[in-house]
């Protein structure tokens, strides 16, 4: 009988029970914080004071201004950290001109079709583009779907006005040549 792999097999920081996977601590554990977290910001919220750090929070809103700030930088560091590892996936470069730059990358719908999936992503969490970044991410590396591709913002243009055709590339059609 061999034992358990160490990465995935993880015993509860508290009692030392087989934790929740992706977890550091046992389904009762995580219960116990979740319900204490639960009740010190309901205690806080009535008193006014932020969330994270009982200062005077910001009228109508859960944290300080400093909290606040905080907040937003971590959620910009994570979407960033997402959409890279998502672009890794998927080749880290456009498909049609080569473009490497992050800030430029978009993922294609091969076939066009995104429009019903923002639909369905938009009312999920509000919004559509980093929604579909952290669906994929959440599926993991190979469960990604294979109806996307990179394409820059130029590309990704060209292709919308010119009906499947980019500048760079007129004789190649975006919406088959990349399809797998």
């Amino acid at each position: 009988m061999t034992s358990p792999n160490p990465k995935t097999f993880v015993k509860c920081s508290r009692c030392r029970q087989e934790a929740v996977i992706g977890k550091t601590m046992c389904a009762r554990h995580l219960q116990k914080r979740s319900d204490y977290q639960n009740q010190r910001n309901s205690t806080r919220q009535k008193l006014g004071k932020c969330f994270d750090c009982s200062a005077p929070n910001r009228p109508g809103k859960a944290h300080c201004e400093s909290c606040a700030q905080n907040h937003s930088r971590r959620g910009v560091e994570r979407n960033l950290f997402i959409k890279k590892t998502v672009m890794l996936w998927y080749g880290n470069r456009c498909v049609c001109c080569g473009e490497l730059e992050i800030s430029f990358l978009t993922l294609d719908h091969i076939k066009d079709d995104g429009a019903a999936e923002r639909k369905v992503s938009s009312t999920e969490r509000g919004r559509a583009g980093s929604v579909i970044y952290y669906r994929i991410y959440k599926q993991g590396e190979y469960k990604k779907p294979n109806t996307l591709q990179i394409l820059c913002h130029n590309c990704q243009w060209g292709k919308r006005i010119y009906h499947g055709f980019c500048s760079h590339h007129p004789e190649i059609d975006l919406r088959i040549i990349y399809a797998k």
